[in-house]
């Protein structure tokens, strides 16, 4: 192959029929006019529903704390209630059984017999309301028997003592008292 030969097989690349031509004569140019990114748009702003705002949800948590602290207020204010008093505690003997009696509130109430060496006997399950009978059957009490009602609530030592009665709203009557 000649020089000559040669640049005319170098001119011809290219050319050929159903090619798309290459170099400074074609007629798209290597770069191109569109944008590489897309135009931003200002979008609308998308409401947020009335359930899901901040306001909303703060103020349904602070309703149920609130609710939630009334009730435990509420739980303890029942459990230390003072209102409950034992007061007209009478005792009486009917067919050889002891029948005791008191006023107060609907609420409950500790029964126990103090013996009359000071042993202490729980007789609460016999209580009924403002009420309790204590059968002579079942040898629960003798002639030296005091019984103390008072608020179940309370969980002081059990004390025929005046003032310890009255400290825990509770009341005491004896066998030999009753009529």
């Amino acid at each position: 192959m000649s020089a000559q030969s040669a640049s005319s097989s170098h001119a011809s690349i290219g050319t050929e029929a159903g090619r798309a031509r290459a170099g400074a004569s074609s007629s798209r140019e290597l770069g191109s006019t569109a944008a590489v990114l897309p135009e931003i748009v200002e979008t609308p702003e998308r409401q947020r529903p009335w359930w899901l705002h901040p306001a909303f949800i703060v103020s349904v948590v602070t309703t149920f704390l609130a609710l939630g602290a009334a009730l435990a207020w509420w739980i303890v204010s029942m459990i230390t209630d003072d209102s409950v008093k034992v007061t007209n505690l009478t005792i009486g003997s009917e067919a050889g059984n002891i029948a005791l009696h008191w006023d107060g509130p609907d609420a409950e109430y500790a029964l126990y017999e103090v013996s009359a060496g000071g042993d202490v006997t729980d007789l609460s399950q016999l209580v009924v309301g403002t009420s309790a009978w204590v059968f002579s059957a079942v040898a629960l009490y003798d002639d030296g028997s005091c019984f103390v009602v008072r608020p179940a609530s309370r969980t002081e030592q059990v004390s025929l003592d005046a003032a310890s009665l009255q400290s825990q709203n509770g009341a005491a009557a004896c066998v030999a008292d009753a009529r």
